[in-house]
Order: C-alpha cells, then structure tokens, then sequence
C-alpha cells in the first residue's frame, strides 16, 4: 500500500481511497477518537463543567467512637456513592456509608473508630477532615471536627432558674393520655400522671410550650425542657415515652430544680447508632429517677453536667451502644439498687473533674464491654473526689481494664465475678 505525498488533499485522498475496506474503518475510527479526545471532550468540560461537590458535616461536636455524619451542600454531591474520608491526612481505611434521601437530604456516615486508624489520632481536640467521592480527587476546603470525652448535650443560652415566684404555688395534678397533652403539661408545680401507652414525642414536635424547646438533631427535634421548678412525670405501669430521631437525646433538662421521673420506660423508637442518649441534665438540682428504665439505642443512658444532688434510683439503664453514664461538674450524685448491663463499647461510666460525691450502693453492672480505646468500666479525672462503690456486683463484664486510678474509688463490700478486666483479676477486687 503506497502511501501520498502530503502536499496535496486530493491526492491523499485518492489513496485512502484504494485501502481495502478494513483499513479504511479503523483510520475512521481513530481520527473520530483523536478529534473527540483533544477537540470535542476539551470543549464539552468547558461548556457542561459538573459542579464540584461540597460537603459539611452535621456534628462536628462529638466525642470518639461516634457516628460522624456528612451532608451534601449542593447537588454535585447528589449521588449514592460511597464517600471516601481523609482524616488529619490520613485515608480512612472504610468510608462514608450513603443513608438514603436526595439533596438536600443526601447523608452519608462513618465511624470515628476504626482498627485500621492509628490510635493516637482518635483523642481529644481539632481535627480537620476532607471528602470525596471515591475515585475522585479531595476537596480542598477542609472541615473540622471537635472531639470530647462527653456526648454534646442540648443547650441554649436561658437565665438561671428564678423560683421566688413559683416555689409556694399549688400544685396541680394532670393526667394526659397522648404526647401532645404531655407536652401542653409541662409546667412549674405539676404532677403529670401517664396514663398506661406509647407517648411518641416526635408525634408532639408542633405542640408550643414556654417550657419545652424543640432542638433539631439531624435527623428530627427533640424536647429541651426548661425553666422548669417542681415538676414530677409519674407513669402508670407499661408506660413509655420515645422518640423517633436516632441522634437526639430522647428528654434534656436544663435550669430545672425538684424534678421526679418515677415508673417510666424511656428510649429511642428506632435502633441504630445515635448520636444522643436518652437522658440529659445540665445547670439543674434536685433530680430523681426511679422505678424507671432508661434504654438506647442512645449512645449514653444518663449524662449530668453542673448538676447538684441526683437519685438514680430502683432503675435500669441498658442496651445503650457507647456508655451507661457520665457526671461532669456536678455533686452528690447516688445511684441506688439500679442495673446497668448490656452497654458498650467505650469508657462506661466516667466521673470528670470538679465532680464530688458520687456514690454507687447495691447496684449491679453487668454485661457490658470495652474496647481498645475508652476501655475503662469507670473512669474518673484527678480532681474528682469522694468516689463510691459499695455492696455492689461486677458480673460478666468483657471490659478491657475496670478503671484508670483505683486510688481515687472507694469500695467496700463487692462482689467481682467472670469480668475480663486486663489491670485487675477479679479475684484481687474482691479483697
């Protein structure tokens, strides 16, 4: 085959001409490839761009071991792809799960724990994170996050708790048989008697009351009660009260005094991993809990912060899937004749500094578990004091090490049976 001079088109193209057909298809298809790539793909990009996708994260306040979920925020991030996740500039080794919904509803998740990330990463403080969709290159704005030891609870900006006007009022008595009478209920001086039923909260979300604020988690509002004096909720038995969003704590209180939770089942209407836990108490006194059970699958079963004088009493607190309890700030704190059990994977009861009194007296904690990371059964900061275990059982408990500093907990009469503590046999507890 004799190939033309190139100094004319018409003679070039006489001699394509005389190829045989075979010949002639395949120098089509590469001239149509050779001007798509360099020609039409060029001008295509230039012309129909995609939007660079963009992510946020809904919240960015966490402690580890928790459910870090990402949002699209624009419709570039529309696809349901798994998301890969760089973390202080390190790849995660599993990314972001999508959940379902279109933007701007479009959600992914990932957990902070994963055996594949360095240990000394996942403490406490600043990191910074990046997302892309795999395949794709990072994006380069970077987002943070801020891990604590404690789950971020509700919180707004209210004045403290005036009771010169209400602590010599009457009380009053209301039986409701829904959650929206429940919530219309709440006031100072109040007895609210729960008839025997479901009270669904998520059912109730429109319902104004000057007590009750509703604060969005990502996925639905939850009731922050508060301002509240006086205030006892007494459930018939087989009462229950729960929520539908997986990541709000089911009931938080703040700036309350004399408050009665007795004969109530209280959790999460959906399982899964949560964010929340099921109960909160911050700036408040005079708290009682009893007769109760409080269930996940919220990560915390009770969380205290700058609160004075609680009684956890005759209650349970279970299937909770980071920890059973957390007092920060607070004093004179008593659980009695309770159950913890069925809880894990972190630090599972942990005592923060500036934190006096807290007593744990014939109670049971069993079946719960640790991990590598937030491996204590209990763990209480150096300026915690007056710390108390006693006439208690420690059973079953696949818990990596029982606590940080056994110096600071006092104990007296326990009972350690089939633990897997790594720092202590139970034998040498039970000295």
């Amino acid at each position: 085959m004799d190939l033309p001079n190139f100094q004319n088109a018409k003679e070039w193209w006489q001699a394509v001409k005389k190829w045989p057909p075979l010949y002639r298809i395949l120098a089509g298809i590469i001239i149509i490839a050779l001007v798509y790539i360099f020609v039409v793909r060029p001008n295509l990009t230039k012309f129909f761009k995609r939007e660079t996708p963009m992510f946020s994260i809904v919240n960015p306040n966490i402690r580890v071991g928790s459910e870090i979920v990402i949002v699209a925020e624009n419709s570039a991030a529309n696809f349901n792809r798994l998301l890969k996740v760089e973390y202080d500039g390190v790849v995660f080794p599993m990314g972001g799960f999508p959940i379902s919904g279109n933007y701007p509803r479009q959600y992914w998740y990932f957990r902070l724990f994963d055996k594949g990330l360095p240990e000394e990463m996942l403490k406490e403080g600043t990191h910074g994170l990046r997302f892309s969709f795999f395949g794709d290159d990072f994006s380069n704005s970077s987002k943070k996050i801020v891990i604590s030891k404690k789950t971020p609870a509700p919180f707004i900006d209210l004045p403290k708790l005036d009771t010169s006007t209400i602590e010599k009022a009457e009380v009053q008595t209301i039986e409701v048989h829904t959650s929206r009478d429940f919530i219309k209920a709440i006031n100072p001086n109040t007895v609210i008697k729960l008839a025997k039923g479901i009270y669904n909260l998520s059912l109730a979300s429109q319902v104004k009351n000057k007590y009750v604020e509703w604060v969005d988690a990502y996925d639905g509002p939850a009731p922050l009660i508060h301002s509240i004096y006086n205030l006892t909720i007494v459930g018939e038995t087989g009462s229950k009260i729960l929520i539908n969003p997986r990541y709000a704590w089911v009931i938080s209180f703040q700036n309350c005094k004399n408050v009665i939770i007795q004969n109530v089942i209280i959790g999460h209407n959906f399982g899964g991993f949560c964010e929340g836990g099921v109960l909160s108490f911050i700036n408040s006194e005079d708290i009682e809990i009893n007769s109760s059970v409080l269930f996940g699958c919220g990560t915390t079963g009770i969380q205290v912060d700058k609160v004075e004088h609680l009684k956890f009493l005759d209650s349970t607190i279970k299937d909770c899937t980071a920890n059973l309890i957390g007092v920060f700030n607070s004093t004179n704190i008593t659980f009695e004749n309770s159950t913890f059990e069925n809880t894990g994977q972190y630090n599972l009861i942990s005592i923060s500094d500036f934190t006096y009194n807290v007593n744990f007296s014939n109670c049971l904690i069993k079946n719960n578990c640790t991990g590598n990371y937030g491996p204590y059964l209990i763990d209480i900061e150096e300026k915690a004091t007056d710390i108390y275990l006693v006439d208690s059982k420690i059973i079953g408990n696949k818990v990596t090490k029982f606590i940080n500093q056994l110096d600071r907990l006092t104990m007296r009469n326990n009972v350690f049976s089939g633990n897997s503590f790594t720092d202590f046999s139970d034998d040498e507890l039970n000295q």
